[in-house]
């Protein structure tokens, strides 16, 4: 048999080759780069949507506490400014 245009499926217990023809070999490697690249599409998306998730929540929480210190910060300039004297 000629490797170039066998395929060869190998499990724990069993193996098997057996010829194809060079068009049948090309479409079968086509189909399985077709899936990885589909794949790693599907892997990437899911990533990507990951991170912006965890952006969205970052930057939400972000403004939720600059909004407690901005409250903050005006709780204690109201407090300052009822409890100074103005002098005539």
């Amino acid at each position: 048999m000629s490797n170039d245009y066998v395929i060869r499926l190998t499990n724990t217990h069993d193996s098997v080759a057996e010829k194809y023809d060079k068009l049948f070999v090309e479409d079968v490697l086509k189909a399985i780069k077709e899936e990885k690249h589909r794949r790693m599409e599907v892997v990437y998306d899911s990533i990507n949507n990951s991170i912006e998730k965890m952006a969205e929540r970052l930057h939400n929480t972000l403004i939720e506490t600059n909004e407690l210190e901005t409250q903050k910060v005006r709780r204690l300039e109201t407090k300052h400014t009822k409890t100074k004297k103005v002098n005539y």
